[in-house]
């Protein structure tokens, strides 16, 4: 890669982290403490290497600059993230350049493999894979695109859009325009009705916001007869920016038995009783491949469970199992424990809730 004269450490880091470059004067590689293959292995530090020798890092850190000193202007955080991820992109292009379409694949494959946890921790300063969900799909997209692309018009557009910010002190002052955009955006329920206008009717099984280089998105899950529907639609300006449709089994036109699908209570008790009891914390509904799914969280002692419930059949398909931090021991003023006839008053009034 052209950069021997220069020693770059690589460390494993026991955070859930992604691939990263830190380090000005003595930069490091940050790697998820995971078995990693070696082709993807090479793959990702040539990725970090096209970072540093590009001093991505101190376009980071210029941006940083700028976003401390332009905090009230809304249009330098949409900047940011659109430099941070056409950045990404870049490397991504000059990393692939010439590469048959099964190297792009496996590449791509190496990504997802590395940000499967979507908590991973992040940090300013450094260079970053994981962006979101939505750009994580363009980044894809753009990764298995062979046709050539115009290198460098992104970066030009970032740095002039900087300079501008810079020169001209603040943009988006007004405080009357502010409220009136924020009040020019649409509602969950105008964006439901725009996914199922879309659609044709149906109905909507998941809706959730989601933020994308700055702009908020209604997610949106439609379901209608055996297609399944997924929009993007923009909150500003309500639009349809993705759009997704795949075709989900339909028992009744095959003449099979059509199992009574479970009520979200009775996911609960199955959860509760694969857990040994404890709180439901989380109960949500899902879709994963056509199958209807309740998301359940339970907390029991110093356990916490994560299972899928399937709606049909009342299986659990995932199941997840973590210990939590218990909070240290009470104390009085005087910094005494609490006595054992207070500790025996807790426990029973404990176990006289009803689980």
């Amino acid at each position: 890669m052209g950069v021997e004269s220069k020693r770059i450490d690589i460390h494993m880091c026991a955070f859930e982290i992604s691939p990263m470059l830190i380090g000005f004067r003595k930069p490091i590689v940050l790697l998820p403490n995971k078995t990693i293959d070696q082709e993807e292995l090479a793959l990702i530090l040539r990725h970090e290497l096209v970072h540093y020798k590009r001093k991505d890092l101190w376009m980071n850190t210029l941006l940083l600059f700028v976003t401390a000193i332009h905090w009230f202007n809304p249009a330098v955080y949409v900047m940011g993230k659109a430099i941070q991820n056409d950045c990404e992109e870049s490397c991504d292009e000059a990393l692939l350049q010439g590469a048959d379409i099964e190297k792009r694949r496996r590449y791509g494959e190496a990504i997802i493999g590395l940000i499967r946890n979507k908590n991973v921790q992040r940090t300013a300063l450094s260079t970053n894979f994981y962006g979101g969900k939505k750009t994580l799909k363009n980044r894809l997209k753009s990764i298995m695109d062979t046709s050539k692309k115009k290198a460098g018009v992104a970066a030009l557009c970032g740095v002039a859009t900087v300079t501008a910010i810079i020169l001209s002190g603040s943009i988006f002052m007004n405080q009357d325009g502010d409220k009136a955009e924020a009040s020019a955006e649409i509602t969950a329920k105008r964006a439901q009705e725009i996914a199922l206008a879309e659609a044709g009717g149906g109905k909507v099984v998941k809706y959730s916001l989601d933020y994308e280089n700055g702009k908020k998105f209604y997610d949106i899950k439609v379901v209608k007869g055996n297609t399944e529907y997924d929009f993007d639609i923009s909150a500003t300006d309500a639009k349809v920016y993705s759009f997704e449709e795949k075709t989900i089994k339909n028992t009744a036109a095959t003449g099979l038995k059509v199992t009574p699908e479970i009520t979200i209570e009775k996911a609960k008790q199955i959860a509760l009783s694969k857990a040994g009891g404890g709180r439901v914390t989380k109960a949500t509904v899902d879709y994963e491949n056509g199958k209807k799914i309740y998301d359940i969280q339970i907390v029991n002692g110093n356990a916490k469970y994560e299972m899928d419930v399937n709606a049909t059949d009342s299986k659990i398909s995932s199941y997840e199992k973590e210990t939590v931090k218990t909070p240290q021991t009470q104390t009085s003023k005087n910094n005494t424990p609490q006595s054992n006839t207070s500790q025996k008053k807790c426990i029973t009034e404990q176990f006289d809730k009803p689980i």
